[in-house]
Protein backbone atom coordinates (compact mmCIF):
# COMPACT_ATOMS: atom_id res chain seq x y z
CA UNK A 1 0.00 0.00 0.00
CA UNK A 2 1.21 3.50 -1.30
CA UNK A 3 1.17 6.62 0.25
CA UNK A 4 -1.39 7.39 -2.45
CA UNK A 5 -3.04 4.72 -1.53
CA UNK A 6 -3.27 5.53 1.97
CA UNK A 7 -4.12 9.23 1.12
CA UNK A 8 -7.04 8.46 -0.88
CA UNK A 9 -8.45 5.14 1.65
CA UNK A 10 -8.17 8.36 4.23
CA UNK A 11 -10.03 10.80 2.70
CA UNK A 12 -12.65 8.24 1.58
CA UNK A 13 -13.75 7.58 5.11
CA UNK A 14 -13.50 11.01 6.00
CA UNK A 15 -16.49 11.41 3.79
CA UNK A 16 -18.03 8.66 5.43
CA UNK A 17 -17.85 9.64 9.03
CA UNK A 18 -19.03 12.82 7.19
CA UNK A 19 -15.70 14.00 8.71
CA UNK A 20 -17.09 13.38 12.00
CA UNK A 21 -19.67 15.60 12.21
CA UNK A 22 -17.77 18.16 13.47
CA UNK A 23 -18.91 21.23 11.00
CA UNK A 24 -22.71 21.87 10.11
CA UNK A 25 -23.56 21.68 6.75
CA UNK A 26 -27.18 22.52 7.04
CA UNK A 27 -28.42 23.31 3.93
CA UNK A 28 -25.07 23.73 1.93
CA UNK A 29 -23.64 23.04 -1.31
CA UNK A 30 -21.60 20.74 0.41
CA UNK A 31 -24.76 18.37 1.91
CA UNK A 32 -25.92 18.27 -1.79
CA UNK A 33 -23.19 16.11 -2.39
CA UNK A 34 -21.73 14.33 0.05
CA UNK A 35 -23.31 13.62 3.42
CA UNK A 36 -25.36 10.26 5.21
CA UNK A 37 -27.31 9.19 1.88
CA UNK A 38 -25.55 11.56 -0.47
CA UNK A 39 -22.26 10.30 -2.26
CA UNK A 40 -21.86 12.30 -5.65
CA UNK A 41 -18.02 13.70 -4.04
CA UNK A 42 -17.39 10.44 -2.72
CA UNK A 43 -18.05 9.05 -6.54
CA UNK A 44 -15.68 11.24 -7.82
CA UNK A 45 -12.70 10.82 -5.62
CA UNK A 46 -13.42 6.63 -6.05
CA UNK A 47 -13.32 7.56 -10.07
CA UNK A 48 -10.09 9.32 -9.85
CA UNK A 49 -8.52 6.92 -7.40
CA UNK A 50 -9.51 3.97 -10.04
CA UNK A 51 -7.78 6.03 -12.80
CA UNK A 52 -4.64 6.47 -10.40
CA UNK A 53 -4.47 3.35 -9.16
CA UNK A 54 -4.55 1.75 -12.83
CA UNK A 55 -1.72 3.97 -14.27
CA UNK A 56 0.34 2.96 -11.47
CA UNK A 57 0.01 -0.79 -11.66
CA UNK A 58 1.06 -0.57 -15.81
CA UNK A 59 4.12 -2.57 -16.57
CA UNK A 60 4.28 -3.89 -12.95
CA UNK A 61 3.80 -7.12 -11.51
CA UNK A 62 0.83 -8.96 -11.81
CA UNK A 63 -2.29 -7.78 -10.38
CA UNK A 64 -3.47 -10.42 -7.23
CA UNK A 65 -6.40 -12.66 -8.51
CA UNK A 66 -10.03 -11.34 -7.69
CA UNK A 67 -13.09 -13.21 -6.60
CA UNK A 68 -15.71 -10.47 -7.19
CA UNK A 69 -14.54 -9.14 -10.35
CA UNK A 70 -17.40 -11.03 -12.34
CA UNK A 71 -20.47 -9.99 -10.37
CA UNK A 72 -19.09 -6.28 -9.22
CA UNK A 73 -19.00 -5.80 -13.39
CA UNK A 74 -22.42 -7.69 -13.82
CA UNK A 75 -23.97 -5.87 -11.59
CA UNK A 76 -22.23 -2.56 -13.19
CA UNK A 77 -23.67 -3.57 -15.97
CA UNK A 78 -27.30 -4.09 -15.22
CA UNK A 79 -27.04 -0.67 -13.54
CA UNK A 80 -25.54 1.16 -16.72
CA UNK A 81 -28.68 -1.33 -18.92
CA UNK A 82 -31.21 -0.12 -16.13
CA UNK A 83 -30.20 3.50 -16.11
CA UNK A 84 -30.76 3.71 -20.54
CA UNK A 85 -33.92 1.73 -20.22
CA UNK A 86 -35.56 3.93 -17.24
CA UNK A 87 -34.18 7.09 -18.95
CA UNK A 88 -36.30 5.78 -21.78
CA UNK A 89 -39.16 4.57 -20.15
CA UNK A 90 -40.10 7.63 -17.93
CA UNK A 91 -39.40 9.97 -20.31
CA UNK A 92 -36.17 11.32 -18.28
CA UNK A 93 -33.27 12.93 -19.49
CA UNK A 94 -30.44 10.35 -18.74
CA UNK A 95 -28.97 12.96 -16.44
CA UNK A 96 -31.12 12.59 -13.85
CA UNK A 97 -31.58 8.77 -14.32
CA UNK A 98 -27.64 8.50 -13.67
CA UNK A 99 -27.85 11.34 -10.26
CA UNK A 100 -30.53 8.47 -9.24
CA UNK A 101 -28.40 5.52 -9.80
CA UNK A 102 -24.66 6.73 -9.61
CA UNK A 103 -24.45 5.30 -5.91
CA UNK A 104 -23.79 2.11 -7.80
CA UNK A 105 -20.44 3.13 -9.36
CA UNK A 106 -18.67 3.51 -5.91
CA UNK A 107 -18.77 -0.70 -6.18
CA UNK A 108 -15.49 0.16 -8.36
CA UNK A 109 -13.81 0.74 -5.17
CA UNK A 110 -13.10 -2.85 -4.94
CA UNK A 111 -10.66 -3.09 -7.78
CA UNK A 112 -8.24 -0.28 -6.30
CA UNK A 113 -8.45 -2.16 -3.18
CA UNK A 114 -8.23 -5.80 -3.70
CA UNK A 115 -5.02 -4.34 -4.95
CA UNK A 116 -3.56 -2.16 -1.66
CA UNK A 117 -4.61 -4.70 0.75
CA UNK A 118 -2.18 -6.87 -0.94
CA UNK A 119 -0.25 -7.50 2.36
CA UNK A 120 -0.27 -8.09 5.99
CA UNK A 121 1.32 -4.68 6.13
CA UNK A 122 -1.55 -3.01 4.46
CA UNK A 123 -4.62 -4.96 5.71
CA UNK A 124 -3.34 -3.72 9.60
CA UNK A 125 -2.97 -0.13 8.88
CA UNK A 126 -6.40 -0.44 7.42
CA UNK A 127 -8.17 -2.02 10.21
CA UNK A 128 -6.07 0.45 12.95
CA UNK A 129 -7.28 3.76 10.41
CA UNK A 130 -10.86 2.40 10.42
CA UNK A 131 -10.88 1.30 14.53
CA UNK A 132 -9.17 5.20 15.40
CA UNK A 133 -12.38 6.17 13.15
CA UNK A 134 -14.94 4.53 14.59
CA UNK A 135 -14.01 5.17 18.07
CA UNK A 136 -13.61 8.73 17.54
CA UNK A 137 -17.47 8.71 15.62
CA UNK A 138 -18.85 6.54 18.19
CA UNK A 139 -17.09 8.93 21.05
CA UNK A 140 -18.51 11.95 19.74
CA UNK A 141 -21.84 10.27 19.14
CA UNK A 142 -21.94 9.25 23.16
CA UNK A 143 -20.96 12.90 24.14
CA UNK A 144 -23.56 14.77 21.84
CA UNK A 145 -26.38 12.20 23.13
CA UNK A 146 -25.63 12.49 26.74
CA UNK A 147 -25.28 16.26 26.34
CA UNK A 148 -28.86 16.79 24.93
CA UNK A 149 -30.03 14.09 27.18
CA UNK A 150 -28.95 15.27 30.74
CA UNK A 151 -27.92 18.84 29.65
CA UNK A 152 -30.62 20.01 26.85
CA UNK A 153 -26.97 21.23 25.02
CA UNK A 154 -26.41 20.47 21.93
CA UNK A 155 -22.14 19.88 20.83
CA UNK A 156 -21.05 19.81 17.29
CA UNK A 157 -23.37 19.27 14.50
CA UNK A 158 -25.81 16.93 13.79
CA UNK A 159 -26.11 16.80 10.47
CA UNK A 160 -28.06 13.68 9.59
CA UNK A 161 -31.46 13.80 9.30
CA UNK A 162 -32.46 10.73 11.67
CA UNK A 163 -30.02 12.06 14.34
CA UNK A 164 -31.84 15.75 14.12
CA UNK A 165 -35.14 14.71 14.32
CA UNK A 166 -34.48 12.13 17.16
CA UNK A 167 -32.88 14.99 19.32
CA UNK A 168 -35.76 17.52 18.38
CA UNK A 169 -38.49 14.88 19.82
CA UNK A 170 -36.17 13.35 22.53
CA UNK A 171 -37.95 9.93 21.41
CA UNK A 172 -36.32 6.65 21.62
CA UNK A 173 -34.06 6.82 24.68
CA UNK A 174 -32.43 3.97 26.49
CA UNK A 175 -30.71 4.75 29.53
CA UNK A 176 -31.80 8.36 29.09
CA UNK A 177 -29.75 8.52 26.79
CA UNK A 178 -31.55 9.34 22.85
CA UNK A 179 -30.74 7.42 19.58
CA UNK A 180 -27.92 8.79 17.50
CA UNK A 181 -28.29 6.13 14.65
CA UNK A 182 -26.60 7.77 11.81
CA UNK A 183 -22.77 6.25 12.99
CA UNK A 184 -24.61 3.03 13.80
CA UNK A 185 -23.14 2.08 9.78
CA UNK A 186 -19.43 2.91 10.55
CA UNK A 187 -19.35 2.02 13.99
CA UNK A 188 -20.13 -1.33 13.20
CA UNK A 189 -18.12 -1.71 10.20
CA UNK A 190 -15.23 -0.77 12.90
CA UNK A 191 -16.27 -3.52 15.04
CA UNK A 192 -15.86 -5.82 12.65
CA UNK A 193 -12.75 -4.73 11.40
CA UNK A 194 -11.07 -5.07 14.70
CA UNK A 195 -12.53 -8.04 15.53
CA UNK A 196 -10.49 -8.99 12.48
CA UNK A 197 -7.45 -7.40 13.38
CA UNK A 198 -7.51 -9.05 16.83
CA UNK A 199 -7.79 -12.44 15.59
CA UNK A 200 -5.43 -12.17 12.74
CA UNK A 201 -2.65 -9.57 14.51
CA UNK A 202 -3.32 -11.16 18.35
CA UNK A 203 0.04 -9.68 19.43
CA UNK A 204 -0.96 -6.12 18.29
CA UNK A 205 -4.63 -5.69 18.93
CA UNK A 206 -5.13 -7.80 22.37
CA UNK A 207 -4.36 -4.82 24.81
CA UNK A 208 -6.25 -2.00 26.81
CA UNK A 209 -6.26 0.43 23.22
CA UNK A 210 -8.44 -2.73 21.81
CA UNK A 211 -10.80 -3.01 24.91
CA UNK A 212 -11.27 1.17 25.53
CA UNK A 213 -12.14 0.82 21.44
CA UNK A 214 -14.04 -2.31 21.75
CA UNK A 215 -16.40 -1.46 24.57
CA UNK A 216 -16.75 1.48 23.15
CA UNK A 217 -17.88 1.04 20.12
CA UNK A 218 -20.31 -1.71 21.72
CA UNK A 219 -21.54 0.58 24.20
CA UNK A 220 -22.59 2.99 20.72
CA UNK A 221 -24.21 0.78 19.12
CA UNK A 222 -26.38 -0.61 22.14
CA UNK A 223 -27.43 2.25 24.05
CA UNK A 224 -27.20 5.61 21.52
CA UNK A 225 -27.79 3.53 17.85
CA UNK A 226 -30.17 1.04 18.91
CA UNK A 227 -30.43 -0.60 15.72
CA UNK A 228 -31.38 -3.87 16.34
CA UNK A 229 -30.36 -5.54 13.31
CA UNK A 230 -26.75 -4.62 14.21
CA UNK A 231 -27.20 -5.57 17.71
CA UNK A 232 -27.49 -9.02 16.23
CA UNK A 233 -24.64 -9.09 14.31
CA UNK A 234 -22.31 -7.86 16.94
CA UNK A 235 -23.41 -10.91 18.87
CA UNK A 236 -22.51 -12.85 16.38
CA UNK A 237 -19.01 -11.59 15.18
CA UNK A 238 -18.37 -11.97 19.51
CA UNK A 239 -19.55 -15.31 19.16
CA UNK A 240 -17.85 -15.93 16.65
CA UNK A 241 -14.55 -14.40 17.87
CA UNK A 242 -14.77 -16.06 21.00
CA UNK A 243 -15.10 -19.56 19.48
CA UNK A 244 -11.94 -18.80 17.24
CA UNK A 245 -10.25 -17.06 20.44
CA UNK A 246 -11.43 -20.59 22.39
CA UNK A 247 -9.63 -22.88 19.35
CA UNK A 248 -6.37 -20.69 19.51
CA UNK A 249 -5.57 -19.94 23.10
CA UNK A 250 -3.91 -21.38 25.55
CA UNK A 251 -5.79 -23.43 28.00
CA UNK A 252 -4.76 -21.69 30.87
CA UNK A 253 -7.07 -18.64 29.19
CA UNK A 254 -10.03 -20.52 27.72
CA UNK A 255 -11.83 -20.21 31.23
CA UNK A 256 -11.33 -15.98 31.66
CA UNK A 257 -12.22 -15.86 27.55
CA UNK A 258 -15.57 -18.05 28.03
CA UNK A 259 -16.54 -16.05 31.24
CA UNK A 260 -15.73 -12.65 30.09
CA UNK A 261 -17.56 -12.85 26.26
CA UNK A 262 -20.54 -14.95 27.52
CA UNK A 263 -21.50 -12.14 29.77
CA UNK A 264 -20.97 -9.50 27.36
CA UNK A 265 -22.97 -11.90 24.69
CA UNK A 266 -25.84 -12.34 27.64
CA UNK A 267 -26.08 -9.30 28.29
CA UNK A 268 -26.18 -7.51 24.26
CA UNK A 269 -28.62 -10.71 24.44
CA UNK A 270 -30.71 -9.85 26.64
CA UNK A 271 -30.72 -6.10 25.78
CA UNK A 272 -31.72 -7.14 22.15
CA UNK A 273 -34.90 -9.17 23.44
CA UNK A 274 -36.06 -6.37 24.90
CA UNK A 275 -35.82 -4.29 21.95
CA UNK A 276 -37.40 -6.39 19.78
CA UNK A 277 -40.21 -7.23 21.89
CA UNK A 278 -41.12 -3.89 21.06
CA UNK A 279 -45.17 -3.78 19.72
CA UNK A 280 -46.46 -0.50 20.70
CA UNK A 281 -45.57 2.94 19.75
CA UNK A 282 -43.67 4.78 16.82
CA UNK A 283 -41.31 1.80 16.09
CA UNK A 284 -44.35 -0.79 16.12
CA UNK A 285 -45.68 1.46 13.87
CA UNK A 286 -42.49 1.50 11.77
CA UNK A 287 -42.01 -1.93 11.60
CA UNK A 288 -45.96 -2.52 10.30
CA UNK A 289 -45.53 0.57 7.47
CA UNK A 290 -41.80 -1.78 6.21
CA UNK A 291 -44.21 -5.07 6.35
CA UNK A 292 -46.18 -3.07 4.12
CA UNK A 293 -43.85 -1.30 1.98
CA UNK A 294 -42.22 -5.32 1.63
CA UNK A 295 -45.38 -6.40 -0.34
CA UNK A 296 -45.84 -3.51 -2.25
CA UNK A 297 -42.08 -3.83 -3.64
CA UNK A 298 -42.47 -7.58 -4.44
CA UNK A 299 -45.69 -6.90 -5.91
CA UNK A 300 -44.28 -4.77 -8.52
CA UNK A 301 -41.14 -6.90 -8.92
CA UNK A 302 -41.66 -7.17 -12.63
CA UNK A 303 -43.14 -3.28 -13.06
CA UNK A 304 -41.05 -3.43 -16.14
CA UNK A 305 -40.57 -6.28 -17.03
CA UNK A 306 -37.09 -8.25 -16.44
CA UNK A 307 -36.82 -5.34 -14.09
CA UNK A 308 -38.75 -3.43 -11.19
CA UNK A 309 -39.06 0.24 -11.02
CA UNK A 310 -35.89 0.48 -12.39
CA UNK A 311 -33.92 4.40 -11.58
CA UNK A 312 -37.62 6.39 -11.69
CA UNK A 313 -36.42 9.99 -10.41
CA UNK A 314 -37.98 10.61 -7.00
CA UNK A 315 -39.33 13.99 -7.90
CA UNK A 316 -41.52 12.82 -10.54
CA UNK A 317 -42.46 9.58 -9.77
CA UNK A 318 -42.49 9.79 -5.73
CA UNK A 319 -46.03 8.29 -5.83
CA UNK A 320 -44.87 4.74 -7.63
CA UNK A 321 -41.40 4.77 -5.00
CA UNK A 322 -42.87 5.36 -1.98
CA UNK A 323 -46.39 3.73 -2.03
CA UNK A 324 -50.52 5.56 -1.64
CA UNK A 325 -51.49 6.94 1.72
CA UNK A 326 -52.58 4.02 4.09
CA UNK A 327 -54.70 4.46 6.82
CA UNK A 328 -53.40 3.20 10.23
CA UNK A 329 -54.57 3.23 13.85
CA UNK A 330 -57.58 5.27 13.17
CA UNK A 331 -55.82 8.04 11.37
CA UNK A 332 -54.24 8.47 8.24
CA UNK A 333 -50.38 8.16 7.91
CA UNK A 334 -48.21 8.55 4.56
CA UNK A 335 -46.68 5.31 4.21
CA UNK A 336 -43.38 6.77 2.66
CA UNK A 337 -42.03 3.16 1.48
CA UNK A 338 -38.64 3.61 1.12
CA UNK A 339 -35.85 1.24 -0.43
CA UNK A 340 -33.62 1.81 2.30
CA UNK A 341 -35.68 0.75 5.04
CA UNK A 342 -36.35 -2.81 3.49
CA UNK A 343 -33.00 -3.79 3.07
CA UNK A 344 -32.64 -6.19 -0.06
CA UNK A 345 -36.14 -5.71 -0.79
CA UNK A 346 -35.49 -2.41 -2.15
CA UNK A 347 -32.91 -3.64 -4.34
CA UNK A 348 -35.16 -5.67 -5.82
CA UNK A 349 -37.74 -3.68 -6.63
CA UNK A 350 -35.21 -1.56 -8.64
CA UNK A 351 -33.51 -4.48 -10.51
CA UNK A 352 -36.58 -7.10 -10.49
CA UNK A 353 -35.92 -10.51 -11.57
CA UNK A 354 -32.55 -9.20 -13.25
CA UNK A 355 -31.07 -9.69 -9.74
CA UNK A 356 -31.31 -13.18 -9.50
CA UNK A 357 -28.52 -13.46 -11.83
CA UNK A 358 -26.13 -11.51 -9.54
CA UNK A 359 -27.00 -13.27 -6.83
CA UNK A 360 -26.08 -16.49 -8.20
CA UNK A 361 -22.71 -15.32 -9.52
CA UNK A 362 -22.10 -13.37 -6.10
CA UNK A 363 -23.42 -16.26 -4.40
CA UNK A 364 -21.24 -18.73 -5.98
CA UNK A 365 -18.03 -16.16 -5.82
CA UNK A 366 -18.50 -15.95 -1.75
CA UNK A 367 -18.34 -19.64 -1.28
CA UNK A 368 -15.48 -20.20 -3.00
CA UNK A 369 -13.71 -17.39 -1.21
CA UNK A 370 -14.52 -19.15 1.70
CA UNK A 371 -13.12 -22.53 0.44
CA UNK A 372 -10.03 -20.77 -0.58
CA UNK A 373 -9.31 -18.94 2.82
CA UNK A 374 -6.64 -19.40 4.41
CA UNK A 375 -8.92 -18.23 7.10
CA UNK A 376 -12.05 -19.67 6.49
CA UNK A 377 -14.21 -18.74 10.17
CA UNK A 378 -13.20 -15.43 9.66
CA UNK A 379 -14.21 -15.43 5.56
CA UNK A 380 -17.35 -17.13 6.81
CA UNK A 381 -17.87 -13.97 9.39
CA UNK A 382 -17.88 -11.83 6.67
CA UNK A 383 -19.78 -13.30 3.99
CA UNK A 384 -22.68 -13.82 6.84
CA UNK A 385 -22.64 -9.69 7.60
CA UNK A 386 -22.66 -9.27 4.25
CA UNK A 387 -25.55 -11.91 3.61
CA UNK A 388 -27.38 -10.53 7.10
CA UNK A 389 -27.19 -6.84 6.28
CA UNK A 390 -29.29 -7.57 3.49
CA UNK A 391 -32.60 -8.38 5.70
CA UNK A 392 -32.67 -4.49 6.76
CA UNK A 393 -29.45 -2.90 6.47
CA UNK A 394 -28.34 -3.39 2.89
CA UNK A 395 -24.98 -2.71 1.59
CA UNK A 396 -26.33 -1.78 -1.64
CA UNK A 397 -27.89 1.45 -0.25
CA UNK A 398 -26.28 4.61 -0.49
CA UNK A 399 -25.36 5.16 3.03
CA UNK A 400 -24.18 1.87 3.32
CA UNK A 401 -22.19 0.57 -0.38
CA UNK A 402 -18.82 1.91 0.50
CA UNK A 403 -18.40 -1.07 2.89
CA UNK A 404 -19.23 -3.76 0.51
CA UNK A 405 -15.75 -2.93 -1.40
CA UNK A 406 -13.92 -2.97 1.61
CA UNK A 407 -15.74 -6.59 2.89
CA UNK A 408 -15.19 -7.76 -0.34
CA UNK A 409 -11.15 -6.79 -0.45
CA UNK A 410 -10.37 -8.39 2.70
CA UNK A 411 -12.05 -11.57 1.58
CA UNK A 412 -9.96 -11.80 -1.25
CA UNK A 413 -6.49 -10.78 1.31
CA UNK A 414 -7.76 -13.49 3.22
CA UNK A 415 -7.60 -15.90 0.28
CA UNK A 416 -3.86 -14.77 -0.57
CA UNK A 417 -2.83 -13.82 3.60
CA UNK A 418 0.74 -15.29 4.11
CA UNK A 419 1.82 -15.88 8.04
CA UNK A 420 3.96 -13.35 8.95
CA UNK A 421 5.71 -12.26 12.59
CA UNK A 422 2.20 -10.36 13.94
CA UNK A 423 -0.03 -12.62 12.04
CA UNK A 424 -1.61 -16.06 13.51
CA UNK A 425 -3.25 -18.59 10.75
CA UNK A 426 -5.52 -20.87 12.18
Amino acid sequence: MTKIDKTYVTFLLLLQVNFFDIFPLGETITSAISGYSQKKLMLVVVIIYCIVSTLGTINTQSTPPSFFGLSISLLLSMVIAITILSAGTYYQSLLSTFLTSYYFFILLLYFPLRKCLSSSDAVYWLVSIVSKFGFWMAFIKIIQSGAKSFFNVNIFSLNATIDAASSDSMRFTFLHFIRLASASDFVFFSLILLIIGSLIFKENFMSLKFWTVFITDLFYIIVIGQTRMYILMSVLAIVAMLFIKLRTSDRSNNLILFIIFSVIGGAITAFLISRISLTSGSRAISLSIRQDAIKYFLSNINYNGFYGFGFACDDLYGYLIHGSTLLRWGGTIQSGYNYDDVGIFGFLAIFGYSSMLFFVVFLIQALKSIINSKYKLLSLLIVLVIFMSMGSLSLFNPQRIMYLPFYLAILCWLTRANGGKNETGY
